[in-house]
């Protein structure tokens, strides 16, 4: 089993992306750009936000009301797996070195900046409201 601190690989990333880009969800999950952004909002933000408001969310950035398609319990393990340690590889930046943090589009042009300011006004408006998160 991965330590849920540590951060994802280039190949964790891309597959978690993959997985948001699914055919059945991609029309109304979020990108990672865009995920990144939001859970950036989320974290900076003044109270806790517990994973049960915000996750709703990164399947349905329209309405938080979808959820995650999973082939199997595997892969749900796995996909969750990775949602958090992502999560968590952003918290440990802002703790340990704020000033460290580089969003994930000066990564690669996959991913927009655009799309990763809509996830960050996205958890500012929703009715998740930022926060610290405990996943």
């Amino acid at each position: 089993m991965t330590d849920l601190n540590q951060a994802l690989t280039a190949e964790e990333l891309d597959e978690l992306s993959d997985f948001l880009a699914q055919p059945d969800m991609e029309d109304r999950s979020m990108d990672l750009s865009m995920l990144e952004g939001y859970l950036t909002a989320i974290l900076i933000g003044p109270r806790v936000v517990m994973p049960s408001q915000w996750l709703p969310w990164v399947w349905d950035a329209d309405e938080g009301q979808e959820e995650a398609v999973f082939a199997d319990l595997d892969q749900a393990n796995r996909i969750m797996g990775l949602l958090m340690r992502f999560l968590n590889g952003i918290v440990q930046t802002f703790l340990t070195d704020p000033a460290a943090f580089e969003p994930i589009y000066w990564r690669g042009a996959q991913w927009g900046a655009a799309e990763w300011c809509e996830g960050f006004l996205l958890a500012r408006g929703s009715t998740v409201r930022p926060g610290r998160v405990y996943g």
